[in-house]
């Protein structure tokens, strides 16, 4: 047994514990426990709960070089030489183990994510809302319909909007929720109602990880690229909107996050009420109504400034504005919505700063005219690719 499989059986028996596996993940761990009466016996490890109290008292005593020396050390003759057989016996009786309950831990602590679609990258040109049991449900109409319904839950489409209905249910561990993930497309958009009664609307290019229902103790979600939050309030159970590099906790407000991998910057602008900003280095910052915390993906450090926050929310109306912004930002923001391509002159051309507003669905000429008239840049287009060069008088 090669060390990709074992880390893969392990992250399936991890996922299994969870109830996170699709039908394909199923039938693989399946055939896996058939092969060795050893896995079947790991398998039955997984089931029994004690075992994984039994391992998260490890996990918390020992530091991770701590294990691997005493893995390095069962697996070592006085030669120090690791003969075949020896490591495939101690690759089941020990690393095995030992990455399912490193796995599990994690998963618990949601440092990795447990759901099967983040293992393969998905192609999609419409809004699709991924089930935790794999199924993908396409969002490109506004057809009312029930999309799932579940012991914890019903969704389904309303009025354009994905909505959950939480049941009745006692409170819900963490190692027990079940993830779902909207993935929106260029040019797109997609409207949700968590199970908690939050409102989210997603911008084109985006992706949200979320439970069906929340645990008793946080609302935890993930996202990439922006979104636009509307929390409904909760003092026992903090809201947690994670994005990488900047993590965003709140209890009842409206805010927008804006974190695309392609922009220089993370930006989180406060509508109303109060959260939480949180680097990866620990730095925070409180915010209020009207100000927005900068972080940029490369750099350590907050900038906090003072803004209309409406002019960063207008997106859900289909309008951009932009003060003072990068033309990089301003042409990732437009590209999203229309399909081309930009290459730079000369990497100094990204920084220039531009200001203005335009409609999502504007014509792309008529956006590039906004462009031209400053005369700080000159634009070449040919199809869907554009040459930005240095003005010239």
């Amino acid at each position: 047994m090669d060390f990709n499989k074992i880390y893969k059986v392990s992250k399936r028996l991890a996922q299994h514990y969870f109830d996170a596996l699709n039908s394909a993940g199923k039938e693989e761990l399946d055939g896996w426990t058939k092969e060795e009466t050893s896995n079947q016996e790991l398998m039955n490890m997984v089931n029994d709960p004690q075992r994984l109290l039994n391992w998260k008292k490890e996990y918390d005593g020992k530091s991770t070089q701590k294990r691997w020396e005493e893995f390095e050390k069962a697996t070592q003759k006085k030669s120090r030489v690791i003969q075949l057989n020896r490591f495939l016996k101690y690759a089941s009786i020990i690393v095995l183990p030992f990455l399912l309950g490193i796995l599990v831990m994690k998963m618990i602590d949601r440092k990795i994510d447990i759901t099967e679609q983040a293992e393969t990258k998905v192609t999609y040109s419409e809004p699709v809302l991924i089930l935790d049991n794999g199924e993908t449900v396409v969002l490109n109409d506004d057809t009312e319909k029930k999309i799932q319904e579940t012991k914890t839950a019903k969704i389904s489409k309303k009025k354009g909007t994905v909505e959950y209905e939480p049941k009745e249910v006692k409170r819900i561990l963490p190692q027990k929720l079940r993830y779902n993930t909207v993935m929106v497309p260029m040019g797109e958009e997609v409207r949700l109602k968590l199970s908690d009664g939050t409102l989210v609307h997603l911008n084109s290019l985006s992706k949200l990880t979320y439970p069906v229902v929340f645990s008793h103790k946080s609302r935890d979600v993930t996202l990439e690229g922006e979104g636009y939050f509307e929390v409904a309030e909760n003092k026992d159970k903090p809201f947690n909107v994670k994005t990488g590099k900047v993590d965003i906790k709140v209890l009842g407000t409206v805010f927008n996050i804006k974190a695309y991998k392609n922009d220089d910057n993370i930006k989180t602008t406060l509508v109303s009420g109060s959260v939480q900003v949180t680097t990866t280095e620990k730095e925070r910052l409180i915010l209020k109504p009207n100000q927005q915390a900068v972080v940029k993906w490369n750099q350590k450090g907050v900038k906090l400034k003072r803004v209309d926050a409406k002019q960063y929310i207008q997106w859900i109306d289909g309008v951009y504005m932009f003060r003072n912004e990068r033309l990089e930002n301003v042409m990732n923001a437009f590209m999203r919505w229309h399909d081309f391509n930009v290459t730079y002159e000369n990497e100094s051309l990204k920084d220039i700063a531009f200001g203005g507003s335009f409609d999502k669905n504007s014509d792309i000429e008529l956006v590039l005219s906004m462009f031209r008239i400053t005369n700080k840049i000159k634009i070449e287009r040919n199809g869907n690719n554009l040459i930005i060069r240095a003005y010239e008088q």
